[in-house]
């Protein structure tokens, strides 16, 4: 996968791109939003843009060099999802372990223990605060990016990744 660089980017302090490993953007703990203006939509506009380029169905803000804590997520019907200050709540219900892939880790992948469902609160581009609850293939990756947003990869779940 090429690396997208959007040339004269609103913001001209970082190159916008998808970020790889050993890129230490992906191990930040991005800061909370708090500044619900246009810089904000202009940001979630360029990952809209990556995001598309690169096929993927969930892409966090670091995944693109902004450490900030927004994801974009894929839905079902392939319409794509703002989370802005996404927490989970991990409800009772049973687990599954499924196969997932990266693009910030080019050619892997790995087996990942995943709730079946969880609520998520979060805001809009606007401020304004949602609740709702994602199951199955929604949950696992809005799951799968808030991760991101703390740093953490999917290699955490794989005690031979790197030997």
């Amino acid at each position: 996968m090429s690396k997208t660089i959007v040339k004269n980017n609103k913001f001209n302090l970082i190159d916008i791109f998808l970020r790889t490993i050993p890129d230490q953007h992906l191990f930040t703990i991005c800061e909370e939003v708090t500044n619900f203006d246009k810089k904000l939509k202009e940001i979630v506009e360029l990952m809209v843009g990556i995001m598309n380029e690169c096929g993927e169905k969930v892409l966090s803000a670091n995944q693109v060099g902004f450490d900030k804590r927004i994801i974009l997520v894929k839905d079902i019907a392939d319409g794509i999802i703002v989370l802005v200050n996404p927490e989970i709540s991990f409800l009772p219900c049973d687990y599954v372990k499924i196969k997932e892939t990266c693009a910030s880790i080019p050619n892997y992948s790995c087996v990942v223990k995943r709730p079946l469902k969880v609520r998520i609160s979060c805001r809009d581009l606007t401020g304004k605060r949602s609740v709702f609850d994602a199951e199955n293939e929604l949950a696992y990756r809005i799951i799968h990016g808030v991760e991101h947003l703390d740093g953490v990869l999917i290699t955490a779940y794989d005690d031979n990744f790197g030997k």
